[in-house]
């Protein structure tokens, strides 16, 4: 389900790309959380859906990051243009601390 996040967190950016370019995204960003063992089981594993709502979810999941990905776009194409304009830019890192790797 994490690499179906990703997809879709990478899909605002990167969805017009070759597959093969969008998938190497998708990897790098994996990468960044998970081991590359891990990362790529994520990206050629399939779980067998064994309820309809499992499908579902892999939208759902897919759809949320998407949707965080737009964001994400957003608030970049907003702190270029007060950068452009001389305004002061807010921090967009976050506040919380960075997390590991899960192994």
């Amino acid at each position: 389900m994490f690499a179906r996040f990703v997809f879709g967190l990478t899909s605002p950016i990167h969805g017009e790309d070759e597959p093969l370019i969008h998938l190497d995204i998708c990897r790098k960003v994996l990468a960044l959380k998970l081991t590359p063992e891990r990362a790529d089981r994520a990206l050629r594993t399939i779980p067998t859906a064994s309820a309809s709502w499992v499908d579902s979810a892999y939208e759902v999941i897919e759809a949320l990051g998407t949707k965080e990905g737009r964001e994400l776009l957003e608030q970049q194409h907003s702190q270029r243009t007060r950068a452009a304009t001389g305004r002061e830019t807010p921090s967009l890192r976050p506040a919380r601390a960075k997390a590991g790797r899960i192994s």
